[in-house]
């Protein structure tokens, strides 16, 4: 399929520099476009930024297109890991703006197919719950980070970084916590570390760590947005491991020791319930960050 360069939406570019473009140039004229251009059905740019600006310069009408959203994207970015002799690295602080605008880009179809009822192939069909939000968000952004020649885990900690020197803040889950300037500066400059190609992003994430953990140890708000964290996770984990304990396979099995367990628990979960409502007290409270 081929469409007009001038459809295509570029958005915020990945790049801070898109190297030597005459190469690359010269490269499709001799021996065509190995790789399509990555695009939505809405025509937004997923990868293939660097083909976009060379063939411009070879002033082509039309180019080359797969059209992807979240389900079928995995295949496509993989094969761009192997896109050309030409391609330039993308730098770790790349890499991780390029996970973030695919990440957006994709996530609008994987939010249409959930409103339709539908899942990623292979996946059962399954009701909105508590967590199904994160879980997505997980999903798209592991999928936006293929082909970026780095890890999800590697990008998470350029992510960490830039948060705290770009936004001034920590996330602990949802939340996000401020910080204050003398770590936002540390950040900044661990920030320019890894702006540089082939930089390793360990040590420049271990500063910025540091410089948190000395903050956290004081920050009642940090404590706090934790805590709230850590509540969630092990709601999360209640909500969605129950449901896979057929209630009738479990009674077949249940002996008295399972019996005791199993109303242990329920009378400990009653218990907290009813203590965090009674100190909580009538009303909700908002806090920032969260809906």
């Amino acid at each position: 399929m081929r469409v007009s360069v001038d459809a295509i939406t570029l958005g915020e570019r990945d790049r801070t520099d898109l190297g030597d473009l005459d190469e690359l140039a010269d490269s499709i004229a001799a021996v065509g476009l190995l790789h399509p251009v990555v695009i939505t059905e809405a025509r937004e740019l997923v990868a293939g930024g660097r083909r976009l600006a060379a063939v411009r310069l070879l002033d082509w009408g039309e180019v080359p297109v797969t059209i992807v959203d979240l389900a079928t994207a995995a295949d496509v970015l993989k094969a761009e890991a192997d896109e050309n002799t030409c391609r330039k690295p993308l730098t770790p602080y790349e890499a991780s703006r390029a996970r973030e605008r695919r990440a957006r880009v994709l996530a609008p179809k994987a939010e249409g197919r959930k409103a339709h009822g539908q899942t990623a192939p292979g996946r059962p069909n399954a009701s909105p719950r508590l967590g199904e939000a994160s879980r997505k968000a997980r999903e798209t952004s592991k999928v936006a980070a293929i082909g970026t020649g780095y890890s999800g885990s590697t990008l998470d900690k350029v992510d960490r970084i830039r948060d705290v020197a770009e936004r001034g803040v920590v996330r602990q889950g949802r939340t996000e916590v401020p910080v204050p300037e003398p770590v936002r500066e540390v950040a900044r400059q661990a920030l320019g570390e890894v702006k540089v190609t082939g930089a390793a992003v360990e040590p420049a994430s271990r500063k910025v760590d540091q410089a948190l953990a000395e903050y956290v140890q004081g920050s009642a708000d940090v404590q706090a947005a934790r805590l709230r964290k850590e509540t969630f996770r092990l709601i999360v984990q209640l909500n969605d491991g129950l449901p896979k304990l057929d209630a009738a396979r479990v009674a077949e099995l249940c002996d008295e020791d399972m019996w005791t367990a199993i109303t242990a628990a329920h009378d400990r979960l009653a218990a907290w319930t009813r203590d965090v409502g009674e100190r909580r007290g009538p009303g909700l409270r908002v806090i920032k960050g969260e809906k």
